[in-house]
């Protein structure tokens, strides 16, 4: 009877948070977008270069917003986002840009993932 009335009670709980706009996951969103916001401001100040490449706030806030507070946080995915902001007449020159990038990608996730902890 117990374990009926707590899980009626958690159900409860989450059917109004969700039309009172306190999901779980808009604050993980959220959370996630000030650790992107952080990690970009170390980031910044470690790699000026990149940061002056494209790889710029616009690019963390807006371009990659979506792989970076939704998804997985993949290098890899981040490396092709960024290639995204160029026009390629050669796919080859594209994938060497990936292998370019995508060390900075890894360090950029690793900074985002060391934030979120």
């Amino acid at each position: 009877m117990k374990m009926m009335f707590d899980r009626e009670h958690r159900i409860g709980n989450r059917v109004t948070d969700f039309f009172l706009g306190k999901r779980p996951d808009r604050d993980l969103r959220g959370a996630r977008r000030e650790a992107v916001l952080r990690a970009y401001d170390h980031f910044a100040r470690r790699y000026p270069r990149w940061a002056h490449s494209l790889f710029d706030e616009y690019f963390v806030t807006h371009t990659a917003q979506d792989l970076l507070t939704h998804g997985l946080l993949r290098p890899s995915a981040l490396a092709e986002a960024w290639t995204r902001q160029i026009y390629y007449r050669d796919v080859a020159q594209r994938q060497r840009h990936i292998g370019q990038i995508l060390p900075v990608a890894e360090i950029f996730v690793r900074l985002v993932r060391a934030e979120m902890v």
